[in-house]
């Protein structure tokens, strides 16, 4: 072998050596590709499993074992099979085995329990690609919803057309008041539904679902086609004020609370009635009349001052028969009495017992218009009626 040949032989052999340690050196520098492994751990739902469905920022607390939490190693959580909320960033590391998760801002879909009875998973996605999983027991359910006309009237206006059903509260509460359920939700009576109400954060009480036949529902089903639009009655609660608007409904522990635009409620200090001195009196004639009662003006309003809301200031009024007593009549007004005399052109009137009645109960009311475009009357009661009299 010549010189020249050997020379060559070493530098090839060389070159090749060293691109045999590059290569070793080379992988040993490349990462580990990561492989999705499957944690043996457990997941538990500490806040409630069930959630309304295609509700937003619902939170869900859940406790694992098995894993370690942190801001670092989690990557992402799933909240059931709906593509919408999988894979969410929506959750804070609490501790190293609990965390809170929020539903995406259009919630996540109805869970169909025919497909899954049990309920849909919850998987927790880590950094390194691995999972821990909960294969069921989360459901979402269709959250309460309100009819969308006059959804919450009182008890005794419910047999009027929706034109003349009242909407407006007492403080003070005892009212019986129905809430009508939304145009595909039924309201369930049964224990296991648990279905619960506040006005405020104040609970309702004596709860009573009916169906699509006014029967009451305790024990039975309600009919899965028929009572769709159903409607519970309820008491509102003693300490009702003028604040308490927020109607809060809660079935199979899904809640949702309607604000008074939703409801078209309103808690309003209206004037009540307690008596009349006198309580009847000849026909078509001016009687002397002292109407007795609460709110007739704004607590610590002077005599003079309230008198003048009466005849001068326009923002209050009495009406017999829905006819405006004539400001010429009332003589002196308090926050609890008012002292007037009768119109006397009410008999054989249209505008007042009626065209062709001369006699007979005619209602007494005191109407607050301090705002005009929503005059607040007093309630009708046994103690708020003048009879005018012929015989």
């Amino acid at each position: 072998m010549s010189l020249t040949q050997s020379w060559r032989s070493s530098r090839i052999a060389t070159a090749v050596g060293a691109s045999a340690v590059a290569a070793t050196v080379l992988m040993a520098a490349l990462p580990t590709p990561a492989y999705a492994t499957a944690l043996t751990g457990t997941i538990t739902i500490t806040s409630g499993s069930r959630l309304g469905s295609g509700t937003a920022k619902q939170v869900v607390v859940l406790t694992v074992s098995g894993a370690t939490l942190s801001e670092d190693t989690v990557a992402s959580v799933s909240l059931g099979l709906d593509t919408n909320c999988a894979a969410l960033s929506s959750y804070v590391v609490t501790s190293p085995t609990s965390m809170t998760v929020k539903t995406p801002t259009l919630g996540c879909a109805l869970t169909d329990q025919v497909a899954n009875p049990l309920g849909e998973p919850i998987v927790i996605t880590f950094a390194d690609a691995s999972t821990l999983t909960k294969t069921n027991g989360l459901f979402f359910i269709g959250p309460p919803s309100l009819a969308t006309t006059k959804p919450v009237i009182t008890e005794n206006s419910s047999g009027l057309g929706s034109t003349y059903q009242v909407q407006r509260l007492a403080p003070g509460g005892g009212q019986t008041i129905r809430v009508k359920a939304g145009a595909a939700f039924i309201f369930d009576g049964r224990v296991a539904a648990a279905l619960t109400a506040s006005l405020g954060g104040k609970a309702l009480t004596a709860i009573k679902v009916y169906n699509h036949l006014d029967v009451l529902l305790t024990t039975a089903a309600p009919d899965a086609t028929l009572d769709v639009g159903n409607y519970f009655t309820a008491v509102t609660p003693t300490t009702l004020t003028t604040a308490d608007t927020t109607l809060s409904v809660t079935q199979n522990t899904v809640v949702r609370s309607f604000d008074s635009t939703a409801t078209g409620l309103s808690v309003t200090l209206r004037p009540n009635i307690t008596s009349l001195s006198v309580t009847s009196g000849k026909a078509n004639t001016a009687t002397a009349v002292v109407i007795t009662g609460t709110n007739f003006a704004p607590v610590g309003t002077l005599a003079a001052a309230a008198l003048v809301m009466y005849t001068s200031g326009g923002t209050r009024s009495v009406n017999f028969c829905g006819v405006d007593v004539p400001i010429a009549n009332i003589t002196a007004a308090t926050t609890t009495t008012v002292t007037l005399t009768t119109p006397n052109t009410l008999s054989a009137n249209a505008s007042g017992l009626g065209a062709t009645t001369s006699s007979g109960p005619c209602p007494v009311r005191v109407v607050d218009a301090t705002d005009p475009t929503t005059p607040v009357p007093s309630a009708l009661n046994a103690a708020s009626n003048f009879t005018f009299i012929v015989e």
